[in-house]
Order: C-alpha cells, then structure tokens, then sequence
C-alpha cells in the first residue's frame, strides 16, 4: 500500500472514531431538551419534544411521557417495542441530528427527521414569535373530512399563555396527547408517540376555526372546522353497537399469544364476568386500553373477573403478527391471555362476531355477566389524554365490574 493510501486510511480511522465518540457523548451524556421535527411534503412537519440523557430518549407530549433506549451502533437507533418503530439518526454535532422515522416493516413510509437542542419548556411551533390574540381554551364542537365522510368531534383545550394542550374525541376513540401553541389568531398542535405522527393547524375565523390535519406521510385532511361549544356531546359509546336477537351465544377458539389458544364458551365461563377486547397492536386507543384493562385484571382476576384479548393485526404472515404481539405485550406487561383473531378489518371482526349489530371500532369491549349475558358493548376508548373523559370511564367500569361480581 503506497503512503498516499496509508494516509487515506489513517484519515478515515480517525473520523470513525471521532464520529463515534460523538455519537456516544450525544447519547449518554445529560443533554436537556431537543426539538424533533418530522418532515412532511410541503414544508409542513410535525415538531415534538424530546430529551436524551444516560442513554434514554423521553419523548414528551403535554403531560405524556415516553422512555425509549437509545443503542449505540454505527448510528443511534430507538426502537418503540409496543408498536414497532424506530428512530434511526446520526449526530451531525453536538446540536444537531438528523435521520428516520421507519414505521413498521415499510421503509416506503418512512419519515425525515431531524432535531435540533432547545431548552425544555420551550415552544414546539417556534416558526414566529407573534404573541397569540385568540383563547382557544374550552370545548369546541368538530367536525372533520368536512368535505368527504365527515364525522364529529369534540375539541377540549387548555391554555397557558401561548402554550395549548389537549386533545380531540371522536366516536371511535381520542387523538391521544396533543400539544402545541397559539400564535396570532392561529393554532398549531401535534403528537408523535411512535405509532402516529400528527399535525393540526387552524385559524379563527369569527366564533369557528378552519383547519387542517396531517397524519404521517400521507393523509390530509384539507378542512375541518369547530365553533366553541361548552355543552357539546358525543354518542354515547355503549349505544353504538349492540347485541342482536336470535343469535347464538359467543363461542370462539383462536391461536395464543402468551397461552396456547384463548377460547371461550358460555359453559366454560359460567359464574365468572367476562371481558372481550377487540383490538389491534397497531392502535395508540387500544394500548390505552389493554393499560387499564390490565389494572382490572390485576384487581380483580381474583376475585372472578375474566379478561381474554382478541387481535387483531396488520395484513402479513402469521408467524410476523405474533412476533409483533410478543413484543407487545411485553412492553404494556399485558397479563391476561391474548390470542390473534385475524386482520385488521371491522368488516371482518363483524362476520366473526354476527352476535353484535358492527364492528365499528378497535377497540371494542364486550361485558359479559356471570350467567353469560351480554351486558354491554363498549365502543372505542377514550384514553388519559382526555382528562375527566377518561377519569370518569374508569370510575363507572370500576362499579360496573363490581356490579357484575356480586350479580
């Protein structure tokens, strides 16, 4: 090897290591807060705030908290076990990183990322400095897709300042931890919690926001608006579906996860309150869910209560949906049997399922009683992201279940 090679290679040795060394002192070292953005077509992106220190990546999310392990290798990767992304990223120095948000298996809907040190507490959308001339506090009356298959919402925030958290309900469920800011008469809100990557920007026009919505790489909502609205109500989620006459009791046997098979049968479980969850580890509602329904579980599997988890999974091989709920229950520390019921599609929970009037969500709750009765179905999940939504459906499924094992 001539001495020019020789110096080449000494060369690039020396950038490896020192390139390594960064991305070690990046990782480990107590580093306060960043602000990431994911970057979508046309400017638009998705910020959110992070925090690395001794190895560990927080994501936060108004009061949400998300600890993710940082490893070490050639780049800094942060995998988010319960639903299966990564953050993929080099250190380009000590205030700035860039690479990807790869969700899931397809690499086609992978996400620029990139982030940049900011101090903890600071504002998300930071793109103007304009102080906000709107209060957008309260609860706000929605609807979303105006233009194509609308569908209602409830909007309720809380306002500091310029700083807005919240989140938004709708009838199969809740957009989880939002938070953002109010600049001039506009607002910005987004979450990123490694399943979905949102973005809401509107501006008050008069009493009403128009807006738009952006989820991952490619869905846009081109108009939904809100007028505020303090009495505004949705459905009643025990009134979406329901048990239909004539149909013969549920009886089902499916592959299992964390058991051999998860069956049921109304004689096998006599004396015993059921639930039946319908879900898909590809749903941030439904980890919500599997969350408090493991508390029930764990309070009160003991004294009869019955919880059997049904999957249901992303188009792929079997032996791929199972490895993915291995991982999954893992990470949530689900104790009740799971099993995998089939792929995510209501339409084909519904035909699995004829005793119910649809399947018009995951998740879906069945209650059913120590006789076998059904004694309700439970529409989607309003997670801790809804604040007194979500307090007051813990303390009413708390008596019920209570009900249900002395009846």
């Amino acid at each position: 090897m001539g001495r020019y090679s020789w110096f080449l290679l000494a060369v690039l040795v020396s950038f490896c290591a020192c390139n390594n060394s960064l991305i070690k002192e990046v990782a480990t070292s107590p580093s306060g807060g960043w602000l990431g953005k994911l970057h979508l077509s046309g400017g638009h992106y998705v910020p959110f705030n992070f925090s690395i220190e001794d190895s560990i990546l927080v994501i936060s999310n108004s009061t949400e908290r998300i600890p993710v392990d940082i490893l070490v290798e050639d780049s800094l990767r942060c995998h988010l076990p319960v639903f299966g992304s990564d953050l993929v990223f080099k250190v380009v120095n000590h205030h700035e990183i860039r690479g990807f948000w790869h969700n899931g298996q397809d690499r086609n809907k992978s996400i620029v990322f990139s982030a940049t040190r900011q101090p903890l507490g600071n504002n998300r959308f930071n793109h103007s400095s304009v102080e906000p001339s709107k209060h957008f506090q309260g609860k706000w009356k929605t609807t979303f897709s105006v233009n194509n298959n609308a569908y209602p919402a409830i909007g309720i925030f809380e306002q500091n300042h310029n700083v807005v958290t919240g989140t938004f309900l709708t009838e199969t469920g809740d957009y989880r931890y939002l938070e953002g800011n109010a600049i001039g008469d506009s607002l910005f809100l987004s979450c990123f919690d490694g399943a979905h990557a949102f973005l809401f920007a509107a501006e008050q026009i008069g009493d009403s926001l128009c807006g738009i919505f952006r989820s991952g790489k490619n869905y846009i909502d081109s108009c939904w608006v809100a007028v505020k609205n303090d009495s505004v109500e949705l459905s009643n989620p025990d009134s979406l579906s329901y048990i239909l006459a004539n149909e013969p009791p549920f009886s089902f046997s499916f592959p299992g996860i964390n058991t051999k098979s998860v069956d049921y049968s109304k004689r096998a479980f006599l004396g015993k309150p059921v639930i039946i969850q319908l879900f898909g580890s590809w749903c941030p509602n439904c980890a919500d869910e599997c969350r408090f329904l493991s508390q029930l579980y764990n309070e009160y599997h003991d004294e009869g209560l019955e919880v059997l988890g049904l999957a249901f999974e992303k188009t792929q091989p079997f032996q791929k949906q199972k490895n993915r709920l291995i991982s999954y229950i893992d990470a949530l520390d689900i104790p009740y049997p799971v099993g995998i019921a089939g792929n995510s599609s209501k339409s084909d929970a519904s035909k699995m399922f004829p005793q119910i009037s649809a399947i018009t969500s995951f998740p879906t709750c069945v209650f059913i009683d120590k006789a076998g009765r059904v004694a309700r179905v439970h529409t989607g999940f309003y997670g801790p992201g809804t604040g007194p939504y979500y307090n007051k459906y813990v303390k009413n499924t708390r008596l019920f279940i209570q009900e249900l094992l002395v009846k």
